[in-house]
């Protein structure tokens, strides 16, 4: 099953992947963007490769 995970050091918490995907990032307690859930979920694949093409930074990464 296939994992997401941010690079910290390339997040600028801008909020979209939060604001796409909430059931799998939030902020963490540093003001950056955590994962809440790594494993993806089945059905899930489409809307977390959307976050990851989204990401200015390119901070988001599947594993």
């Amino acid at each position: 099953m296939a994992k997401v995970r941010i690079e910290k050091e390339h997040c600028t918490a801008c909020g979209l992947c939060n604001a796409m995907a909430p059931d799998y990032f939030d902020w963490d307690d540093d003001g950056l963007m955590g994962v809440i859930q790594e494993e993806i979920a089945e059905g899930d694949e489409d809307l977390i490769e959307s976050c990851v093409a989204d990401c200015p930074t390119g901070a988001i990464i599947v594993e």
